[in-house]
């Protein structure tokens, strides 16, 4: 009992971690951004004819503003065919062969919904085999003649498992969010009953 307790704590903290670890990121990186901008703005705190503390909220301002207009402007740069193409070879040569990248990038794509078609963002249940049993995947990729490119994750390490190449016919939609779906994946099945409350017809009679 105590074994099966510590194990449900350590796939709970994990799955949680999942899902914090880039939304932390993110925050992190905007707040060192305006951190930057703000010491960088700091000289201009004596030119301000105003109290100190009014001066430094009004250059914290001023840097939030700037922060704001550079992500901004990097978001339309990145619209462009140039844009594309150089962060395309930025990140083949530098960031993917950085540790944890990739599934850093996945992960923070899920959550934040960038993208057309975000992959993974559709959580479903596959009929690989014919059969009462379902696999639980994601949706990759939309193929040719109503085929689906779907990956079912293998727990607890999520970020390995199976492709498999699937008709539209052999899946079932849920309405599910992907981290929560990870959470299932890496909690070796655990919590996997809230597919049965909230998808009640998404299992077939054995």
């Amino acid at each position: 009992m105590l074994q099966r307790g510590r194990s449900f704590l350590f796939t709970a903290i994990i799955g949680g971690l999942v899902v914090i670890l880039p939304l932390t990121l993110l925050i992190w990186l905007f707040r060192s951004a305006v951190s930057m901008i703000a010491n960088f703005l700091n000289p201009i705190k004596k030119l301000i004819s105003l109290p100190e503390e009014w001066a430094g909220w009004l250059v914290d301002l001023g840097a939030f503003a700037i922060a704001i207009l550079f992500f901004f402007l990097i978001g339309i740069i990145m619209q462009t065919r140039v844009g594309k193409l150089f962060f395309r070879e930025l990140e083949e040569r530098l960031l993917a062969p950085l540790p944890l990248y990739t599934v850093l990038r996945d992960v923070v794509q899920q959550i934040t919904g960038y993208g057309k078609r975000t992959p993974f963002r559709d959580v479903v249940l596959a009929d690989v085999y014919s059969n009462p049993t379902r696999m639980l995947g994601f949706i990759v990729d939309e193929l040719p003649n109503d085929y689906l490119s779907l990956f079912v994750p293998t727990g607890p390490n999520p970020t390995n498992g199976f492709i498999f190449f699937c008709h539209k016919s052999q899946v079932t939609y849920l309405d599910v969010r992907p981290e929560d779906a990870v959470r299932i994946v890496i909690g070796v099945g655990t919590g996997a009953s809230s597919l049965f409350k909230d998808n009640p017809g998404a299992f077939p009679n054995p």
